[in-house]
C-alpha cells in the first residue's frame, strides 16, 4: 500500500467535509447488461456468481478510488489490490456464510471460480469472529429478486469505508438480459463520478470477453 498526500489530493476538501457525517456512505443501483456475459459463462461451464465476482474485482484494479481506506482523520492509504469477501448460501431458511478472501490476482476467471467454490466449501464458520481487514470489498447476491434499490448494514465508525457491491436476479427486457447492480461506497473517499466509472468499466469488461 501507499499513502496519499492529502495536501495535494484534489478531493481533500470533500474528504474533510464528508468525514464529519454520521453516515458517510451512499449507494447507486443500476441495471447492467449481462446478455453476452451470461452466454459466455454458460458456454464455458462457469458458475455465474463467482464469475461476476471476478469481473467486479477486476473493476477495483482499474478504479483507484475503490482501494482508498482511511487511517484516522488525517491519513488515507491506497491498497495495491483488494480481495473479495463474499456471501454464499449455507443451509436452509436463508442461512448464509461470509466467505473470507479469495484473491483474484494472477488467476484466470476459470481458476478464480474454482478457488472461490473450494473456499466456500471448506469454510465451516458462518460469520467473522474478528474485524475483517480493510483490503477487501464486500460482495453479495440476492438471486431471488430483481431489486431497484438496495442498502446495507454498516457501522457508523468513520473508519468503516469498505465498498459493498451487490446484484440481484437477472431478468429479460426488450430482448436483453439485465442485472440489478448496486454499489455502496464512502462519500468521503469518492463521488458518483467514480462509481459511474467503475460500473462503466465492469460493463465494458464483460462485453469484451
Amino acid at each position: 500500500m501507499r499513502e496519499l498526500d492529502l495536501a495535494s489530493w484534489p478531493f481533500q476538501e470533500h474528504y474533510r467535509f464528508f468525514r464529519q457525517m454520521d453516515f458517510q456512505m451512499f449507494h447507486i443501483c443500476v441495471n447492467i447488461d449481462v446478455t453476452h456475459f451470461l452466454r459466455y459463462t454458460k458456454e464455458r461451464g462457469l458458475p455465474f456468481y463467482p464469475a461476476m465476482i471476478y469481473a467486479a474485482m477486476r473493476g477495483t484494479d482499474e478504479i483507484e478510488e475503490f482501494r482508498y481506506r482511511t487511517r484516522g482523520p488525517d491519513r488515507v492509504i491506497v491498497h495495491d489490490y483488494l480481495h473479495p469477501g463474499f456471501t454464499d448460501v449455507a443451509g436452509e431458511g436463508g442461512l448464509f456464510k461470509m466467505v473470507r478472501s479469495v484473491g483474484h490476482h494472477g488467476l484466470s476467471m476459470e481458476q478464480f471460480c474454482r478457488r472461490a467454490k473450494e473456499a466456500s466449501a471448506s469454510q465451516q464458520q458462518m460469520l467473522p469472529r474478528e474485524p475483517e481487514p480493510d483490503d477487501m470489498i464486500f460482495i453479495t447476491c440476492l438471486p431471488w429478486i430483481s431489486f431497484t434499490d438496495l442498502g446495507h448494514t454498516i457501522s457508523l465508525d468513520p473508519e468503516s469505508c469498505v465498498p459493498q457491491v451487490s446484484w440481484g436476479k437477472y431478468f429479460v427486457q426488450n430482448g436483453r438480459t439485465l442485472l440489478p447492480f448496486s454499489v455502496q461506497v464512502s462519500h468521503a473517499l469518492m463521488a458518483g463520478y467514480h462509481v459511474a466509472r467503475y460500473i462503466d468499466w465492469v460493463q465494458q469488461y464483460i462485453d469484451s470477453l
